[in-house]
């Protein structure tokens, strides 16, 4: 018998061995394929989502250990009470942070907190009543430097140390992160949970012009927490090295519900919930019942416009303020909006809130300005041109006799009454659908738009850029904004150094090319001159080393190159350089759009993976991981899948009866 050949390594001389994967449970435990199992269930909404239920509750957070540095108090040192020191850690983190730091909301609250968690006879406490002299005499830079060497330290651990570090916070991790549930098939099935750890204690940072911000966020403890349970499924103990003797605030078991637990925040008083993950079956029914119900709006929607439109011209006020206020819901995907304690939350504004300051008003144009601060207080400002009828309603309901500046523009009108008016024509619709609506069929049309746009199909980068730009349409619809990274700037210098790089190597074939028809006489003079440029161009500058610009370096020539290699060369940096390109071109139109948002919560998945599959393009190019993650259900379409159902489609035929 012949000896056997050794395999050869896949791996080149020198290069990186691959990382070997450790299996785990996950990788030999069957795919919960509940959209083929129970199709017309997932399309429905059930009372009763498990028949049995089990976990390990929540990961808490370990016990405060100090560090026993001292801060600067009039020019003294001073060691803090461990929980004080905690708090001014908090603050020593901000110290490089500006936007918080020097707020006048952080420094209130911040101060007020601070001051409540010294003991009562504590000379700071008694002292530092008044903010300023407060700020003016503590100094917390001394905990802020050694809290960044702690950073560095970190940093600098070998790779080997910070393996092992991620390795055994993944182990004591292990038992949080799956559910055992049977959601009524008679079988368990394993779940994998969202992130079961509870939030971490700080100073409370808002969005926007948060009244709290600067407010202390205490830790979160077991007698914080509700667990939602099967009554047959063993109550888990809280874990962790001080949380000996403590229990849960209740255990409830409750299958009509899909969150597992659930405690108070303690800033907001609003209910942060534990629920599984993204890939579970709950999750993605309550994603399939949600696009099923815009799709189900897509034939019903001109109805509901007719309706709406003749509200608009209503001889009552009440009915056109409705009538009005559902128009610019579908029109601008305005999210409802409704009334605020601005004590407790930022004055954020949706559709029913708008007040008479935030629209302003071009009678020759009937365009109208709308400029106000929306969810997660994002600005929306847009001028747009209306409907005849809606434009001068909306201005008559402004400068109704008597109305102020901080005034509502919809005073007879709010969420709950449009939310009515919409569930009269379809069961279960609120303006929200209306949104997942707008964003689906927005993209859809804009992806129809591909030979319109004359897009290369044989080039993939251009089919991508192609769906950026639709989904881009779809984002700036629905105003998800996002700041420009601090980065984006360097960023892009980098990317156009690297451009700049590519054309001066460009410029050398071509030069090359040239010299070739010289005759000696020429290609001499020819030879100094690019030296000279040559010399000029990869001087480095120290400008260019400290932001770390790629440097110029000509293409290395050798006197046996022919002219076909040369130009082969050419067409190959002119292909680079396009779509390079491209690259830059796509980073500067998306640095102020927050593309994600409206993937993962408003555009129909299946829109995409359709478009994916007609055009051969690998779906992780469209959609991240997380994504792939989320809408297992969606992977499965067909590639003439289509938002608006067709006239012969289940969905329609239900519908029309």
């Amino acid at each position: 018998m012949p000896e056997q050949k050794k395999r050869p390594s896949v791996v080149p001389a020198g290069g990186r061995q691959a990382k070997k994967q450790k299996k785990t449970e996950q990788y030999f435990e069957p795919i919960n394929k509940w959209w083929e199992r129970v199709e017309e269930e997932g399309k429905k909404e059930t009372a009763t989502h498990w028949t049995y239920l089990e976990h390990r509750g929540m990961v808490f957070n370990p016990k405060y250990v100090p560090h026993g540095r001292a801060f600067k108090y009039k020019g003294n040192f001073l060691v803090l009470p461990p929980k004080a020191e905690e708090v001014a850690n908090f603050w020593a983190q901000m110290l490089q942070r500006p936007d918080k730091f020097e707020n006048k909301t952080f420094r209130e609250n911040f101060h007020r907190d601070f001051l409540a968690i010294l003991p009562p006879d504590h000379e700071i406490r008694t002292n530092e009543k008044d903010r300023e002299k407060f700020f003016k005499n503590l100094d917390f830079t001394p905990i802020e430097e050694y809290l960044q060497s702690e950073k560095d330290r970190k940093k600098n651990l070998s790779r080997e140390e910070k393996q092992e570090i991620t390795q055994r916070t993944q182990e004591e991790l292990a038992p949080f992160k799956h559910a055992l549930l049977d959601p009524g098939i008679g079988n368990w099935l394993r779940e994998e949970m969202a992130n079961p750890k509870v939030e971490i204690p700080g100073l409370f940072q808002g969005r926007g012009t948060h009244p709290k911000m600067g407010t202390l966020k205490r830790k979160t403890m077991p007698e914080d927490v509700t667990l939602n349970l099967s009554k047959d499924a063993p109550v888990p103990r809280p874990t962790g090295n001080a949380l000996k003797g403590r229990a849960w605030a209740d255990v409830v078991h409750d299958p009509s519900v899909t969150w597992l637990g659930f405690f108070k925040d303690s800033v907001c008083n609003s209910y942060k919930y534990l629920y599984l993950g993204q890939a579970s079956g709950a999750k993605g029914k309550a994603d399939l019942q949600k696009y099923e119900k815009a799709r189900e709006l897509s034939l019903r929607v001109d109805k509901i416009r007719q309706s709406y439109r003749q509200l608009m011209r209503s001889k009552e006020r009440v009915e056109r303020q409705l009538g009005t206020a559902v128009y610019l819901i579908d029109f601008l995907a305005l999210r409802v909006g409704g009334e605020k304690d601005t004590d407790e939350e930022a004055d954020t504004v949706g559709c029913c809130s708008l007040r008479v300051e935030h629209c302003s008003f071009n009678e020759n144009t009937e365009e109208i300005t709308l400029d106000f601060l929306g969810k997660d207080s994002i600005r929306y400002f847009n001028t747009v041109k209306l409907d005849s009828t809606a434009f001068y309603n909306l201005k008559s309901f402004a400068e109704t006799k008597g109305k102020q500046k901080g005034d509502d523009i919809f005073d007879d009108v709010d969420p709950g009454r449009v939310n009515r008016f919409l569930s009269e024509h379809m069961d279960g619709l609120s303006a929200k659908v209306f949104r997942t609506y707008n964003a689906s069929i927005t993209l859809e049309r804009e992806l129809a738009k591909i030979g319109e746009k004359k897009v290369d199909l044989s080039s993939i980068l251009d089919i991508c850029k192609f769906y950026k730009d639709a989904n881009r349409e779809v984002a700036i619809l629905c105003n998800h904004q996002k700041a420009p990274a601090k980065t984006h700037e360097a960023s892009m210098e980098k990317l156009q150094r690297k451009l700049e790089c590519m054309e001066y190597e460009l410029e050398e074939y071509r030069e090359f090319l040239k010299s070739l028809t010289m005759n000696k006489k020429e290609r001499e003079k020819w030879g100094k001159e690019r030296e000279k440029i040559k010399k000029e161009k990869e001087t480095v500058k120290a400008e260019d080393e400290e932001k770390k610009l790629q440097p110029f370096k000509a293409p290395e020539i050798g006197p046996s190159m022919k002219a076909d290699q040369a130009e082969k060369k050419i067409d190959a940096l002119k292909v680079r350089i396009a779509k390079h390109k491209k690259v830059m071109e796509d980073k500067e139109d998306n640095k102020a759009v927050s593309l994600g948002t409206s993937k993962k919560n408003y555009m129909d998945p299946r829109v995409t993976v359709a478009f994916a599959k007609r055009y051969e393009v690998p779906i992780e190019r469209l959609f991240e991981k997380s994504n792939r993650t989320k809408f297992p259900w969606a992977m499965y379409v067909d590639s003439q899948f289509s938002f608006v159902p067709p006239a012969g489609s289940a969905l329609a035929a239900s519908k029309s009866k």
